[in-house]
């Protein structure tokens, strides 16, 4: 690969179950939104826990509905309040209560399963759509630990956690009296198990866009505050590390 090739921008696959928020960042009715290629998403969770995903546009004035609200266990736009259910249908309109929607207004909406404390989704079209990567066994839960944004391509992260571009998951055994120093050269790797005492922080990366990576960091198995917090600060310490590595690459092939 020369040097032109390894930081040109990267095309954003969008093929497959992809991350879109750790379980912990939605609580019961609440929504947020994601990204999946050039496709943005709301991500939005019912009272009862149910997770959907819809087209993050409402068909009446295209009102990003991420930044709308969940009312009666549906998704409700900001601007006029128009509401829109688990199949995308849109069933109520404030102005008009009286009147039946009609059949055709409706949102899109797209496949999600929620497992490993990961919230997944889908928007090729595959059907019937198989499942998301296991991360970890059922008799090895996950801690959810933190989502954290690197403003640098997923090729990037991939190497600083010594993994292939094309992995998406990182495992990294650290050591728990290790785990809030800073990532160096000589910092523990997925092909680095630590025999002693440690932790095995699960990673994985999504594509945002061509220079944008989010991460979802989790503890496999059950982890004590203390450990979780000490995870978080690693994470945040990749992060810098990756950004700044990445900027001096920037720096050094315009000079």
């Amino acid at each position: 690969m020369t040097e032109q090739e390894q930081h040109a921008p990267e095309e954003v696959d969008a093929h497959g179950w992809r991350p879109v928020a750790l379980g912990l960042d939605l609580p019961p009715a609440s929504v947020t939104g994601a990204r999946i290629g050039e496709q943005r998403l709301a991500i939005w969770r019912n009272s009862h826990g149910d997770v959907r995903a819809s087209d993050d546009r409402c068909p009446h004035r295209g009102m990003r509905l991420s930044l709308g609200f969940v009312r009666d266990d549906m998704l409700a736009c900001l601007y006029h309040g128009w509401r829109f259910d688990a199949e995308g249908r849109c069933r109520t309109i404030p102005a008009h209560p009286g009147l039946k929607p009609a059949a055709t207004i409706r949102t899109t909406t797209f496949p999600t399963i929620e497992s490993d404390g990961l919230i997944w989704c889908r928007v090729d079209g595959v059907e019937p759509p198989e499942s998301p990567p296991a991360l970890t066994s059922p008799a090895h839960p996950t801690t959810p630990v933190r989502t954290i944004r690197i403003d640098a391509p997923t090729r990037s992260v991939s190497r600083a956690l010594g993994i292939s571009p094309d992995d998406r998951t990182a495992r990294v055994n650290l050591p728990i009296h290790d785990i809030a120093d800073t990532p160096d050269d000589n910092a523990p790797t997925p092909s680095d198990a630590a025999a002693m005492s440690a932790v095995t922080v699960v990673v994985v990366q999504h594509a945002v866009g061509r220079e944008e990576t989010r991460l979802y960091v989790l503890i496999e198995g059950d982890a004590p505050t203390t450990t979780i917090q000490r995870a978080s600060r690693w994470a945040s310490s990749l992060r810098d590390k990756v950004e700044r590595e990445h900027k001096d690459a920037i720096v050094v092939e315009h000079v």
